[in-house]
């Protein structure tokens, strides 16, 4: 599932995957994975001068339609914006193998979510 064919990106969202909270509840880890990778991509975007904020709310309306209020809901929405966060400034800092350039390639290429469409089943 590597929907944004960057090694850079894919270390990120392992990394994210294997240690999140989420591993430990019943979300599934195709979500989570998913979660991890858009968060990485607007942390990323965001630092290199994109609005990210649509997409953003796009995650967030999944995460809101998918998992009700209660603990999933939270950590997935905290997952959401722990990740933006630190990839955001691990862009600034220059600590990314991603240039600005192939951000805002793969950003217009991701397939972002839609509330009713769950991001473990769209197609990479």
């Amino acid at each position: 599932m590597d929907c944004f064919r960057s090694a850079a990106l894919a270390a990120c969202i392992c990394a994210y995957t294997v240690n999140s909270p989420l591993a430990q509840t019943a979300v599934n880890p195709a979500a989570i994975d998913r979660i991890s990778q858009f968060a990485t991509l607007i942390g990323h975007g965001s630092a290199c001068g994109m609005l990210t904020s649509d997409k953003e709310n796009l995650v967030l309306a999944w995460i809101d339609a998918h998992f009700p209020e209660g603990d999933d809901n939270s950590l997935t929405r905290g997952l959401l914006t722990s990740i933006r966060k630190t990839e955001e400034q691990r862009q600034i800092d220059g600590e990314t193998l991603d240039s600005c350039n192939e951000i805002f390639r793969l950003f217009e290429k991701a397939q972002w979510p839609r509330s009713t469409v769950r991001p473990e089943l769209t197609s990479s």
